[in-house]
């Protein structure tokens, strides 16, 4: 016999820890209608939770992203819970999209110290007055950007050199 369950964020983040499981099968699970759980699970998905989804022929399989929860927990450990002026200028740089000379941004608005030590490790281009990403500094900065997300930039905002 088929019980009507509450479908809540929580029920289907349990049911992902579990196992990998199509929209479907949690469907069956929970006695609902498979295209409400598809529209739950994306908005989960869209709202960062760590879910994931492979399309696999005609199914679309979702999983619980343990290896992204522990990632972000090492991360956190190593690099404490504030970024770095030095950090959040990468940052800065890929909200601002300087990923190539023509979209370059002003090097005014950064730390001299810090834009060389980035530029030192090829994470940066300088070019004159302007400076743009590399593809290790666009590759790094979205990984702190994910780890530390947007909230972060408010706090440190202030220590940039101006």
């Amino acid at each position: 016999m088929l019980y009507m369950v509450e479908l809540t964020d929580e029920i289907l983040i349990s049911l992902l820890q579990e196992a990998p499981r199509t929209a479907n099968e949690i469907a069956r699970i929970v006695g609902s209608h498979h295209f409400t759980v598809y529209k739950a699970l994306m908005k989960l998905i869209v709202s960062g939770k760590p879910i994931r989804m492979k399309k696999i022929g005609r199914y679309e399989i979702f999983w619980y992203d343990f290896f992204d929860i522990r990632m972000k927990k090492i991360a956190r450990e190593l690099y404490g819970d504030t970024l770095t002026e030095e950090d959040f200028i990468l940052i800065d740089l890929l909200e601002k999209n300087a990923l190539n000379s023509e979209s370059a941004v002003s090097i005014e608005n950064y730390s001299k110290e810090y834009i060389k030590k980035h530029a030192d490790e090829k994470r940066v281009v300088i070019e004159g007055n302007r400076v743009y990403l590399t593809e290790i500094g666009k590759k790094i900065a979205m990984g702190l950007k994910d780890v530390w997300g947007k909230k972060k930039k408010v706090n440190l905002q202030k220590s940039i050199v101006k």
